[in-house]
Formats: structure tokens, sequence, C-alpha cells
């Protein structure tokens, strides 16, 4: 058995060839040219695991009976799942995304099972994931920069080149968590998509958002909120139509285990009401200076109903 508990990692790829194996709660990352290979086996089963950054994210040859549930295949260059030669395959309550013509590839199979499974296309790479009102919300393009956590050295181990040791945890970052490096964008620009989670139609987007804030999106109802780095903007949740915008220049909160601007994504709430929103400004380079505030917001137009400062 293969298993993590919540954040188990590999990288590399992982090649399988026993019988009945089962691997559970695990993270494949950025293997050469598959994250998870299963070969010539009978009856392995796959749940709640992921595979991304890879070519393939999950290959399956020369199999029988395997079974994958709950499980994710995102970012992957060529397929999220390719299969050859096997045989009686189910896949159940799996996410695939990819930005390829070809979320599977099968060639020379039999008794493919897939249920409560759905293949989005043209929606890699997911940064983030919303369901509301029978409508999946997706935030797709450039990782938002998270360069505090992008660190794979452990403490007093020398640090990656550039990286300043006063980052989370004395420099040293989540060892597993990014693992590899994924470079940051200055500038990162990403969409939110609309989708019609059953047909996998679009129904509305907005493009070429720069510098998204991480975990802003919020949904009620009709309106949608989200914020970037040039300001807060509401929308209507079908339509994708602006409602109303607050224009600013808005940077991401000081995370407060290390005073490291970015490894703590603004926040973005909404009540019957009210949207609440998390806001962070820096007057100097010394990071130590930020602040960050919380303003209210009338959801239905936008005006400015107050502040509080952390």
């Amino acid at each position: 058995m293969i298993s993590g508990m919540g954040d188990g990692s590999i990288s590399k790829g992982v090649l399988v060839m026993t019988d009945n194996a089962t691997i559970a709660g695990m993270s494949f990352i950025d293997g050469d040219q598959y994250g998870l290979r299963l070969e010539s086996t009978d009856g392995p089963t796959i749940s709640h695991s992921e595979s991304y950054l890879s070519d393939y994210g999950l290959m399956l040859k020369d199999t029988v009976n395997v079974t994958v549930t709950t499980s994710r295949f995102r970012y992957n260059l060529m397929a999220g799942i390719w299969m050859d030669n096997a045989t009686s395959t189910r896949i159940e309550e799996c996410l695939i995304s990819t930005n390829n013509v070809n979320g599977m590839v099968v060639i020379e199979s039999s008794n493919l099972f897939v249920n409560g499974s759905k293949v989005y296309e043209n929606t890699s790479p997911v940064q983030e994931v919303a369901y509301d009102q029978g409508i999946l919300f997706l935030n797709v393009g450039d990782r938002f920069a998270t360069a505090a956590y992008n660190i794979v050295k452990l403490k007093d181990r020398p640090f990656v080149e550039g990286v300043d040791p006063a980052g989370p945890f004395h420099g040293a970052g989540f060892k597993e968590g990014y693992a590899p490096e994924i470079k940051d964008k200055a500038n990162p620009v990403s969409a939110i998509l609309a989708i019609d989670p059953t047909t996998g139609k679009e129904l509305w987007a907005i493009r070429d958002i720069a510098n998204y804030t991480a975990g802003s999106l919020a949904i009620k109802g009709d309106y949608a909120v989200y914020q970037a780095a040039n300001g807060l903007f509401c929308v209507h949740s079908r339509t994708g139509k602006r409602i109303w915008a607050k224009e600013k220049s808005i940077v991401n909160a000081v995370g407060h285990d290390s005073l490291t601007p970015g490894t703590t994504p603004n926040t973005v709430v909404i009540t019957d009401e009210e949207v609440f929103a998390v806001e962070s400004s820096r007057t100097k380079k010394i990071v130590a200076n930020a602040k960050s505030t919380v303003f209210a917001y009338s959801l239905k137009d936008g005006i400015n109903d107050g502040w509080i400062k952390l």
C-alpha cells in the first residue's frame, strides 16, 4: 500500500507492478513522463490522490481491474489519463482538466467504465474551484505568486539562490507542498470561467485578470466577487456581466509567520447585504510596515460602508 495522510507527495514518477496495490492520499508531481504508471498488474486501486506536472498524469499499461476514485489529474501536458491494453477499468468521481484535446487517451482497451467523472477541456492549469447553484467556477491560468512558500531547502542548509532566510520557517518553506519548484511570474495573468458541470459548456469568462488574489472568489446568489491587484470586482454569477467595481491598488496580505508578502491570501466574504474584503497596502519597502484593512461594501452597489485596520 502506498498512502499519505493528506500530505504524501512523490516527484519524478512512480511505477507500480504489484497486483492488488492500494494507492491512497498521494500526490504525484513532475514525473519525467508520468506521475503514476501501473503496468502488468491486476486489481490495483487509486483513491483520493492527484497527479500533475507530467506528460501524463496516470498511465495504465497491460492492466486488469483497475479502479480509480475521487482523484484529480491536472496540469499534465499531454493527457490526464493514458491507457494501453487496459481491461476492466473503473473511473469514478474524478476530475480531469487539460488544455489539450485529450483528457483521456485510450488504446486497445476494453470494458472501460466511467461514472461521475468529467473532463473539462481548456481548463488547465486550474488554480481554484468553486461550485454554486449548478455552476462550476474555475480560476485558470498562471499560478499565484507564492515565492515565500516555493522553497524546498531545509533549515540550516544552503538556501535557494535569491531566497530571503526570513521567509516562512526560516526560509525552509514547505518541502513537499510546492516541490519541485515552479517559477513564479512577476505579473501572473489568469481567467475566471463559469462552466456547466454537466455538459462542460463554458457559460461565461473573464480573461486577462492581472494578479488575481488567491482565495478571493466569493459567490452568493446572483453575485460573484473577486479581488485582483487593481481592485475589487462584482459580476453577475450567471452571466459574468459586471455589476460594480472598486478600482484601487491592492497587494496580497502579509504572512504573519514571517512578515513575508504573498504568503497569506486576502479574503473576501459575502453576506446577504455586505462584502467584506481584506486589503493590504505598503507605503514603504520594509515589509514590516505593511498594513491590512478589512473593508465593508454594499453587495448591491459596492458603496463603501466602513473599514477596520488590523
